[in-house]
């Protein structure tokens, strides 16, 4: 008899009684199915699509490229130089194809959904910075620098 095990093949041998005179082989036809692998579905691609970091209105904007909506809630923008953080609010909903800015500054804005206000303190460096985006698991999804 032949097995497929883990994709591993064996041969195994049916054998008489012991008082048999000989082992009898036994001949079976091989059967073997090969596990298709489920796809797995593509994670979403939000990306930080623009960092604006000089004036007195900054921003930094993420776009969801897709496959479908993301909830914000608990994904982190990261300033490196400072260090400060934004942490989305509950309630944000990003469709496929959207971008939601994030305004820091003198005169950021606060209209939400698509505006939110992170503080109106700077926060880019001028002189350089990279921002960070994390997901709601720590996970990094992008970063943009300059």
């Amino acid at each position: 008899m032949v097995l497929c095990v883990a994709g591993l093949w064996m041969a195994i041998r049916a054998v008489r009684p012991a008082d048999a005179d000989e082992p009898t082989r036994v001949h079976l036809p091989l059967v073997c199915a090969q596990a298709t692998p489920t796809p797995t579905p593509r994670e979403n691609t939000l990306r930080i699509s623009a960092l604006q970091y000089d004036g007195a209105d900054e921003y930094v904007e993420i776009t969801n490229d897709g496959p479908r909506g993301q909830d914000l809630y608990r994904w982190r923008i990261l300033s490196v130089v400072g260090p400060q953080e934004y942490t989305f609010p509950w309630g944000i909903q990003l469709a496929v194809g959207a971008s939601v800015r994030v305004h820091s500054g003198p005169s950021a804005i606060d209209a939400p959904p698509t505006d939110l206000l992170w503080q109106k303190a700077y926060v880019w460096l001028n002189d350089g910075d990279e921002a960070r985006l994390y997901d709601d698991e720590g996970v990094e999804r992008d970063r943009r620098g300059y």
